[in-house]
C-alpha cells in the first residue's frame, strides 16, 4: 500500500490547490450542478425511503378514510418540505462556518497542521 496511489476526484484536487494558494476556491455553479444533478434520481429510487413512507405514514391516516392515498401523499410532501428546510439550514450553517474558518489565517494554519499530522 505504501507505493500505491489512490485516484482522486479532479475537482476536489483543483479546489484544494486553489485554497492552498489563494485562500478560497473558485465557484462554478454549472460544474457543481452537473456533478450533483444525479442525486435527485438516486433519492427517488432509494428503497429505504420508500419503505419508511409505507411503514411510518399509514399510522397517521384514519382507517377507512376515503382518499387515504391522497392523505399519505400530502403527509409525504410535508415531510419532504420539512426535510428540505432542515438541510437548507444545515447548508447555511456550514457555509457560514466555512467562511469564518477560511477568513482566519491562524485557524487555517492550525487546521493544516492538524490534517498534516493525521
Amino acid at each position: 500500500m505504501a507505493g500505491r496511489r489512490l485516484p482522486a476526484l479532479p475537482g476536489l484536487v483543483d479546489a484544494a490547490r486553489q485554497v492552498a494558494h489563494e485562500g478560497r476556491p473558485e465557484r462554478r455553479p454549472g460544474v457543481v450542478l452537473a456533478r450533483h444533478s444525479h442525486r435527485g434520481a438516486d433519492q427517488l429510487l432509494n428503497l429505504k425511503l420508500t419503505i419508511f413512507f409505507f411503514a411510518f405514514l399509514p399510522q397517521f391516516v384514519p382507517p377507512g378514510e376515503a382518499g387515504g392515498s391522497w392523505h399519505m401523499i400530502g403527509l409525504s410532501l410535508v415531510f419532504m418540505a420539512l426535510t428540505f428546510v432542515v438541510f437548507a439550514l444545515y447548508g447555511l450553517c456550514a457555509a457560514t462556518m466555512r467562511d469564518q474558518v477560511i477568513s482566519r489565517p491562524r485557524v487555517m494554519a492550525w487546521l493544516r497542521r492538524t490534517f498534516a499530522a493525521t
